[in-house]
């Protein structure tokens, strides 16, 4: 009988895979498949390359479950409603996708719950209480497609702050792109040198507009029924009360711009 320290020594995790903790359970418990992985050390994670070895995602999801010390994840519910809990570049960066907000916890499904920094770092991102569940890769990548979308492109920058690239009545696609717009607006007024952002509602929607070098020019229109959209996420990104309505408010965020 082949004892845990001997099936240790049968196989080597790459140290690139992010989630080489897995492949390493995987070979001391005898996981089916696990003796076939140095055929498939090219796959991005020892999840996928279990998958591609012959283990089947509910062994492989019993077994992460059990090492990490986390539940399974049910992401069935997870969907556009989501998307404000967590930002979506974030979310990109760690590989996880937002379950649901419990107070002052957020719930996050992701597919490396022993990852070293995780969990910190949602925390020091989200100013919030951070619980992990475990989900396979690939069902974390629909819940995520599910929830944000898919990405709307930038809209490119302009040679000269007066012929900025103006798109009247530009159509956002669905909820779930307002991040992604977001995010494109503030990237291209960065590009732009623009000291300052402005959404301003109109009838027949919000009209953007950047301030460069002393005067407003308008770059976007995005239609009305997605203004209290977008109003709505720069309210959760900067902090604000998304309830308060009446009243001014102050809020604060910060975004990572080429490097800086």
């Amino acid at each position: 009988m082949m004892t845990d320290a001997s099936l240790q020594t049968t196989f080597l995790a790459p140290t690139g895979w992010p989630d080489r903790w897995l492949a390493d359970a995987a070979v001391r418990r005898g996981l089916p498949g696990a003796d076939r992985l140095s055929e498939h050390e090219s796959l991005p994670t020892a999840w996928e390359a279990l998958v591609a070895a012959g283990a089947t995602e509910d062994a492989i999801l019993a077994l992460a479950c059990a090492v990490s010390a986390t539940k399974a994840a049910e992401l069935s519910t997870v969907g556009v409603q989501q998307s404000a809990l967590l930002d979506q570049a974030i979310a990109e960066r760690h590989g996880v996708v937002p379950v649901r907000a419990d107070g002052t916890t957020l719930v996050v499904a992701t597919a490396n719950p022993l990852s070293e920094t995780l969990e910190g770092d949602l925390a020091f991102a989200t100013r919030r209480r951070v619980h992990i569940v475990t989900a396979s890769p690939s069902d974390v990548e629909a819940a995520m497609r599910r929830c944000y979308g898919a990405a709307l492109p930038f809209v490119e920058p302009s040679s000269a702050p007066r012929t900025l690239r103006k798109e009247h009545d530009d159509d956002v696609d669905a909820p779930s792109a307002i991040a992604q717009l977001i995010d494109a607006l503030i990237q291209q007024a960065l590009r732009d040198g623009a000291s300052d952002l402005h959404f301003e509602p109109k009838e027949e929607g919000l009209l953007v507009r950047f301030r460069v070098d002393g005067s407003l020019y308008e770059v976007r229109r995005v239609p009305a029924e997605q203004s209290s959209q977008v109003v709505r996420r720069i309210k959760v990104l900067a902090g604000m009360d998304i309830a308060d309505t009446m009243r001014p408010q102050d809020g604060r965020l910060a975004v990572q711009f080429e490097g800086r």
